[in-house]
């Protein structure tokens, strides 16, 4: 490859800084700065003692030298590449020696590295790469089940300053390996121009509450003088060194005094892990012995709820670090009792501001303050809107200068205008006072103070009285929109497990208690099983956002069913296809919760579930063409929770207040899986008089026995809902039947194997129930009357499963037509010849004809009408209809079609439907003498009547029904 042309991609040389000289050279005199390059620095460190460990990570130890020497290669390879002084080099890695490595060169070069961690979707990379005008960059080919490679080469033509693309993993064409570069010659060092420590050397980003994120330069001897002096005072009271274990990404803000802090300035060394998991960085801890942890709330939260923990030695910690956030007093004192360690609250941003508390400071100092101001790192100013100093105990705009702060934000003149002083103090936007001992205490941020009627209330002061309740884990809060008083606090929490459910009703006298005033209690609350997080590990309070302002959770009018079901295509495209192979290989599992956690966060999780469980509000009719949307792949209702939906329903109109409390939440979350167990193998799956498994109960204690087979998903289910004859023989089997709720786990319950049908594996299970004891109180329905709730449960279901299936014909009637007008044969093209035209024609009229009946029965269902018949006659004109366009669709595409993943896959999968949910012929008979009854008082029969009546139903205010299984 040639070298990157110069053009301006020089960067270092070209930058502002915004603190006055004078102070600089000040503090130079002070020694506050090394006046070294940071590469400079780490090569002194291996002169003296070469084989030291530097790194730990997953790949093994990795001594001082051998990471210089892989620098300086790396270094040689990068030269070659176009990267020279002031060069802007992009690295988005996992955290691991190699993005140690990335750094070190690129300092080595007196480039600018712009790390940033993975899991920045394109729109920001595309933001960064564009300021920041990247001429190289350095990323992992996959990162989670996402092709990083595939990403940066979709956004190059947008950013036409980045020349090179190096990949740590298989290099596509048109990349570096960075394995070759790693491995090549290395620079000399005679062959490098002298580096101006006052240069830049590394950019951080902040994403602030900015529409992109904004980029900050920082110099060597700010990065060196600032964050590698602060962990100073962090330093083993024994002299030992300090062996830091980072939780948060190396490309994050916190992140960076990792090489330039722990490992150049301190001499220390690092333990790092790809991605943040408590049970890994737990091991961590015990096999690496590390003497600090640094690390945001939320991740401290997830470890001190481990269970691996109490069997953990943790005994080498000296601190751990907590920043990003402020932290929770009963989370900071956990952190000293279980970890047996000092806790340090440390306050910091990439705009540059750091303040923190000490090692022997008292608990209560660092779970209220972070800290007195040091101003040989960074000074603290509390100022007014015009930027004068306030009076001590006074709140203000936190304001910073010191020998740390940057040097300008990148190519943003702009936010420069905005965020510093003309005398180099930075705004942070954050708000808090200096007490009476000189130390900061935090309020909020500037953009995240809540105005209510007029009234300013602080986030920070509701979510430390809100975090104190017993039974939360974390707290975010938010200000929401409201028509009336502009803004309204919502608190978003996270439970203990097992805990009770809470709600403002029970949530409003605790803060009482607390002495919080009653203006700012919290007025919506959002429970979640954890709060969502950004890439660096911080609380994404924009999801939040999006989460608590979901119509099913505000109360607002029901979503507008168009754009919603637009919004479902275009994730099912954009999302789920490309990642249809991984969802069906061992991978599976693990890209399916990804895809489940970005659903949520898009607001398209549960669309069909009930509105107060997060439901979107709609109609049947309405849902008929998202969920069709769903359906257009087969991991589709997995990805938006639509598989769950029966359940839902089921349990939150019928189940028990205990089957309630402890099953239906975490299905509506997706944290727990639902099995259903009706069909019973050796007997009639349509004769509900013939099932054997039964229940007793006595001394409160149901005893179900029996065992039963196409259980969906019920060999992963967290609980599975067991139909079972409750009632002596001779009852009639409409007052005979119960639906009892058996968790896994539970003894005599037995996973028997899973059912592999038409020669494909499935998630069909057969399951043994040998005496399996429950609670009385796991019912859903009343004993004895489970074939109401059964038949309900059974049309909602029909319909449903039927939407998803005409997802699936039109995605292959698409399939069919394209492949017919692309592909050639015989001098033409397909769509030319006649008899593909019969292919076409005959697949669209049963498509809409399948709709058609669909439509109707949906709207006679949330009619409340008599259904049996309309619903009988939707579901198998849907089943015949997806089996015969899956069977054109294959023959079209001839040999291929047996092959092609999609097409081979579904063609086998809907054999199926004529089957379950009741077989084709029993619905034929069961509606043919439904019709043929109707003349015994009629000479002709009104198709009419039926739907006329419900067909106006658009026409008036849209609304859902109370429950679909009513």
């Amino acid at each position: 490859m040639s070298p990157a042309p110069q053009s301006d991609r020089r960067l270092s040389r070209r930058l502002p800084d915004l603190v006055p000289a004078a102070l600089r050279r000040e503090w130079s005199r002070a020694g506050y700065y090394p006046d070294r390059d940071v590469f400079g620095l780490f090569t002194d460190l291996v002169a003296t003692d070469p084989d030291r460990a530097a790194v730990l990570d997953a790949s093994g130890v990795h001594s001082r030298v051998e990471l210089h020497d892989a620098a300086l290669r790396l270094a040689r390879g990068l030269r070659e590449l176009g990267v020279e002084p002031g060069s802007v080099v992009c690295c988005q890695l996992p955290n691991s020696w190699r993005s140690v490595v990335v750094d070190l060169a690129v300092a080595a070069l007196g480039g600018v590295v712009l790390p940033f961690p993975v899991g920045r979707g394109d729109r920001d990379v595309r933001a960064l790469l564009g300021r920041s005008r990247a001429g190289l960059a350095v990323i992992s080919r996959y990162y989670a089940d996402v092709d990083v490679a595939k990403l940066y080469q979709g956004v190059r033509p947008e950013v036409p300053d980045l020349a090179h693309i190096v990949v740590d993993g298989p290099a596509p064409a048109g990349t570096t390996s960075l394995d070759d570069l790693l491995a090549g010659p290395a620079l000399e060092a005679d062959t490098v121009e002298p580096i101006d420590p006052d240069s830049a050397v590394r950019l951080l980003v902040s994403s602030g509450t900015e529409a992109e994120p904004k980029i900050v330069a920082y110099s060597h001897n700010a990065l060196v003088g600032g964050r590698g002096r602060f962990l100073a005072r962090l330093a083993p009271p024994d002299g030992s060194p300090l062996r830091g274990l980072f939780g948060v990404p190396l490309g994050s803000s916190f992140g960076s005094c990792a090489t330039v802090g722990v490992l150049v300035t301190l001499g220390g060394s690092l333990v790092l892990l790809p991605r943040f998991d408590p049970g890994e960085v737990l091991a961590a801890i015990a096999g690496h012995r590390p003497t600090h942890v640094f690390g945001v709330p939320t991740m401290f939260q997830r470890l001190l709820g481990h269970p691996d923990l109490p069997r953990t030695d943790v005994s080498s910690l000296v601190a751990v670090v907590s920043g990003g956030a402020t932290i929770d007093p009963p989370t900071a004192q956990l952190c000293v009792r279980r970890l047996g360690c000092a806790f340090v609250s440390l306050y910091g941003s990439a705009d540059g501001v750091n303040c923190h508390t000490l090692l022997d400071d008292p608990l209560p100092v660092a779970q209220h303050t972070v800290g007195r101001p040091n101003a040989t790192i960074c000074d603290i100013r509390i100022a007014d809107t015009a930027d004068h100093p306030v009076r001590r105990g006074e709140v203000g705009e936190i304001l910073a200068r010191g020998p740390m702060s940057p040097l300008c934000y990148v190519h943003a003149p702009e936010l420069d205008e905005r965020y510093r002083t003309p005398d180099g103090w930075v705004r942070t936007g954050d708000r808090g006072f200096l007490d009476a001992e000189g130390r900061l205490r935090l309020v909020g941020r500037g953009k995240e103070i809540v105005i209510r009627g007029g009234a300013n209330i602080s986030p920070t002061e509701v979510e430390l009285a809100v975090a104190a309740h017993q039974d939360v884990v974390s707290v975010a809060c938010i200000g929401v929109p409201d028509a009336d008083l502009g803004q309204r606090v919502c608190a978003c929490v996270a439970l203990r497990a097992g805990a009770p459910p809470l709600d403002i009703t029970r949530l409003g006298p605790f803060l009482d208690a607390a002495g919080l005033e009653r203006r700012k209690f919290p007025e919506q609350l959002v429970v979640l099983d954890e709060l969502p997080v950004t890439p660096a590990g911080k609380v994404d309070k924009r999801a939040l956002l999006e989460l608590a302002t979901r119509p099913a959770r505000t109360g607002a009018t029901p979503r507008d069913p168009v754009s919603v079901r637009e919004a479902v295509r275009r994730f099912t495209e954009e999302e789920i296809l490309p990642r249809e192979a991984l969802l069906s290989g061992p991978e599976g599992p693990g890209v399916l919760a990804e895809l489940q956690r970005r659903a949520r966060s898009a607001g398209l999780w549960g669309l069909y579930y009930p509105p107060e469980l997060g439901g979107g509000g709609f109609t049947l009719p309405e849902y008929l063409a998202i969920g069709e949307q769903e359906g257009r792949t087969l991991h589709g209702p997995g990805v938006f929770g639509a598989d769950a939906t029966l359940d839902v329903w089921m349990l939150h109109e019928s189940g028990s207040e205990r089957v309630r409390r402890e099953y239906l939440a975490p299905l509506a979350a997706g944290t727990a899986v639902a099995g259903y167990g009706m069909t019973e193998p050796g007997v009639s799956g349509s004769d509900a008089s013939l099932l054997r498994t039964e229940a007793r109960l006595a001394q409160g204690m149901w005893t179900v026995h029996g065992r039963k087979w196409f259980t969906c998903r019920g060999g992963r289910a967290t609980f599975t809902t067991v139909v079972a004859r409750t009632e002596a023989l001779g009852r009639p089997i409409r007052g005979a039947l119960s639906l009892i709720v058996v968790p896994a786990g539970t003894p005599g319950f037995r996973v028997v194997r899973s059912l592999s049908v038409l020669g494909l594996e499935s998630d069909q299970w057969e399951l043994e129930f040998a005496d399996a004891r429950v609670p009385e109180d796991h019912l859903v329905g009343r004993r004895g009357r489970g074939s109401a709730v059964i038949g309900r449960r059974l049309n909602l279901g029909r319909l449903l499963r039927a939407m998803h299936w005409s997802g699936q014909a039109q995605r292959a009637f698409d399939l069919m037509c394209l492949r017919m007008r692309r592909r050639r044969t015989l001098g033409g093209v397909l769509a030319d010849k006649q008899l593909m035209h019969q292919h076409v024609f005959a697949a669209y009229t049963e498509i809409c004809a399948a709709r058609s009946l669909l439509r109707r029965a949906a709207a006679v269902f949330d009619a409340g009408l008599p259904t049996t018949s309309d619903v009988s006659a939707a579901k198998v004109a849907a089943s015949r209809m997806v089996n015969d366009v899956l069977d054109r669709a294959v023959q079209v595409f001839g040999a291929e079609g047996l092959l092609h993943p999609y097409l081979s896959v579904a063609h086998r999968t809907a054999r199926g439907t004529r089957i379950y949910d009741g077989p084709d012929e029993i619905h034929i008979t069961t509606t043919a003498q439904r019709i043929l009854a109707a003349y015994d008082d009629t000479t002709a029969f009104d198709f009419t009547d039926p739907l006329d009546g419900v067909a106006r139903l658009p026409q008036v205010p849209s609304v859902a029904p109370s429950s679909p299984l009513r």
